[in-house]
């Protein structure tokens, strides 16, 4: 089940004040008006989802058990599934207006909207730790404009711009962190921000770049998730392997109803390949070297190395901006990329001579932030896994005029024709204990 409620339960706890009492406003302006008509909306849409999913979980804990046992699928929790979705959407929806309401009425009269202040500021830390960063800017120059001269705004604010490349924006905040007398606090010599003059430099090199794509034909895909669409600028003149073999791999139907396994705040969302898990218990999983998340092969690595020491980046070679699309190896050994990849929630210099950045997200960067955050390799459990997002399709909305075949490297103990996933032989797929993870979460899981 979806578990966005904590966006809902986290702001709940900023808007408190008002539930309790009344502002203390003798006249209360249209927008206070319509922002408590839809704060009145949204209450009781939460205490629905919450019911709804406490229904679908049947929760039923063993003495000092403190997670839900995963359930099987059955047409009565299908039907509160499909129940829990709509309302969802509607929370959603009203949700978004009462934040937009609540932007414009805080603007209008701060002094006399305190609660809503509260509101706002809890939902700065929503963004923040869901890697909105576009929306958190804007949220914290709503509420430093009205003197709120906190210094978690402050901070989100420095990093907000940081990782949206607005470089001036974010020196004026460390400016501002540095005149409170509060940088030591936040350690900021140890964040990205230690890299803020190799971002400076390749940031307009990357300008160049993106004015020169303008005139260029470069391919294009879209990913059509659960989430929405996300669409992707391929960068075929750097990376024409990894390219092709991504289009290659989308025209097979490759990348039909495959998760998005990992998704990590500050970090990445990662999407599945074909790795296989043992059930070693009920509840816990151990990974099989079967898969190795390849379609079963592997393609080169395609980058050009940086220098450090002298801080320079080869010609037409691509950086790792937020919005990156990078090619993913298997046990981070060099030359075995294939279909497993990721998008960075923000620059990460970690990615250089180790990975290949192949396109970047033009259009749908929101929806990538609003995938569901899991982290399987924090847990043993499958009842601490939240269901994952998934790409439902992935089509190609723009190619040269040439034929899109990657050259590979087959691995062994694996059966063409490519790009299928290998063929377990027939004692390994009577084996009780062996399955596809992926496909235990499309029927066990909400």
């Amino acid at each position: 089940m979806k578990r966005f409620l904590f966006i809902i339960l986290v702001a709940a706890l900023g808007i408190g004040a008002f539930v309790w009492a009344e502002s203390e406003s003798p006249a209360k302006s249209k927008e206070r008006l319509q922002y408590e008509n839809l704060l009145e909306q949204w209450k009781p849409m939460v205490a629905q989802l919450a019911q709804l999913r406490y229904k679908y979980f049947d929760v039923k804990r063993k003495p000092g058990e403190d997670e839900i046992v995963v359930v099987e699928q059955t047409p009565e929790r299908q039907k509160l599934k499909e129940e829990f979705d709509k309302k969802f959407k509607d929370a959603e929806t009203t949700y978004k207006q009462l934040v937009a309401t609540a932007v414009v009425a805080y603007a209008k009269d701060p002094e006399n909207n305190r609660d809503i202040e509260r509101f706002l500021f809890y939902t700065l830390q929503y963004f923040m730790e869901r890697d909105m960063y576009e929306d958190a800017l804007k949220m914290c120059n709503i509420l430093l404009d009205s003197n709120v001269n906190n210094p978690y705004v402050i901070r989100s604010a420095a990093f907000a711009a940081l990782f949206t490349q607005q470089y001036d924006v974010s020196k004026s905040f460390l400016e501002k962190i540095q005149k409170l007398g509060i940088l030591d606090q936040f350690r900021l010599g140890e964040s990205d921000f230690k890299y803020l003059p190799v971002f400076e430099m390749l940031w307009e090199q990357e300008k160049t770049y993106r004015e020169q794509e303008e005139r260029k034909d470069l391919p294009s895909v879209v990913l059509y998730t659960t989430k929405g669409e996300i669409e992707i600028l391929l960068y075929e003149d750097q990376s024409p392997n990894t390219v092709a073999n991504f289009i290659w791999l989308i025209e097979k139907g490759f990348y039909k109803n495959i998760d998005f396994d990992a998704v990590i705040s500050q970090a990445m969302a990662h999407v599945a390949g074909t790795e296989q898990f043992k059930r070693v218990d009920n509840l816990t999983l151990q990974p099989l070297v079967r898969g190795n998340g390849t379609p079963g092969y592997v393609i080169p690595d395609e980058f050009k190395p940086f220098d450090f020491q002298k801080k320079m980046f080869p010609e037409d070679a691509r950086f790792f901006w937020r919005g990156t699309v990078v090619m993913d190896l298997m046990r981070d050994q060099p030359n075995t990329g294939g279909c497993k990849f990721f998008i960075l929630f923000k620059p990460d210099i970690n990615c250089v001579n180790k990975y290949t950045a192949f396109g970047r997200v033009v259009r749908g960067m929101d929806v990538v932030c609003r995938l569901q955050r899991r982290n399987p390799s924090t847990v043993i459990s499958l009842s601490q896994l939240a269901t994952p997002d998934k790409i439902l399709d992935a089509k190609v909305k723009n190619k040269r005029n040439h034929e899109y075949k990657p050259k590979i490297v087959p691995l062994e103990k694996t059966i063409p024709p490519y790009p299928n996933m290998p063929v377990l032989p027939e004692e390994e797929k009577k084996d009780p204990n062996v399955f596809d993870i992926m496909d235990y979460n499309r029927t066990h899981l909400p």
